[in-house]
């Protein structure tokens, strides 16, 4: 009886076991159904409570991403997200379902951080077709990529193909990866006149 945000939260603190994850992800397609609370809370929540089982859970979570149930997928990519580099073995899969165009993959592999270089490529093809979040207007060309933001979270592996993408036709890619730039940490000196 207790409210699924509590439940979530719960679980966190006490850091769920391996063998408890399919229970959570079942939980957060009970509080989709009882509509608890909207779905990206849902998945944001349970995905929070499930990423303490750490490294061990993180086969649990692969399989999650292949669930009928849309919540669940998206749940397994709330607890992909908040494991970061723990998640690394995913990387393979969810480059699978960046190709797919899912639209979280992106943010998974950003948070993964460098171990997800082998994902670099994919996401400048991937900028290619990403929506612009925020529309070019006479006040400002800022275009807010996911792709761009990845690659930026992978950091100093992607620099070279960063780069390269800068020199790209596809206004998209060039934005995109100058977003990147922007977004990456100061101790990643890109050269000037490259950009």
């Amino acid at each position: 009886d207790a409210p699924h945000s509590a439940i979530a939260s719960a679980a966190a603190n006490i850091g769920p076991q391996p063998d408890q994850l399919d229970r959570l992800f079942d939980g957060a397609a009970r509080a989709q159904a009882a509509k608890a609370r909207t779905d990206q809370e849902i998945a944001h929540g349970f995905g929070g409570a499930i990423a303490p089982a750490g490294e061990k859970g993180v086969d649990h979570v692969m399989k999650a991403l292949a669930d009928e149930r849309p919540i669940v997928q998206s749940t397994a990519h709330g607890a992909l997200f908040y494991l970061g580099p723990k998640a690394s073995p995913s990387v393979p899969l969810v480059i699978e379902k960046l190709n797919a165009g899912d639209p979280l993959a992106p943010h998974v592999l950003g948070a993964i951080g460098p171990q997800a270089k082998e994902a670099v490529p994919h996401l400048i093809r991937r900028m290619e077709v990403d929506p612009w979040r925020q529309p070019a207007s006479i006040r400002s060309i800022s275009h807010s990529s996911a792709a761009g933001e990845a690659l930026a979270g992978i950091g100093a592996p992607a620099l070279p193909e960063v780069l390269e993408g800068l020199k790209r036709e596809n206004p998209r890619v060039k934005a995109g990866c100058l977003v990147a730039l922007e977004k990456m940490p100061p101790e990643i000196m890109a050269p000037s006149a490259a950009i």
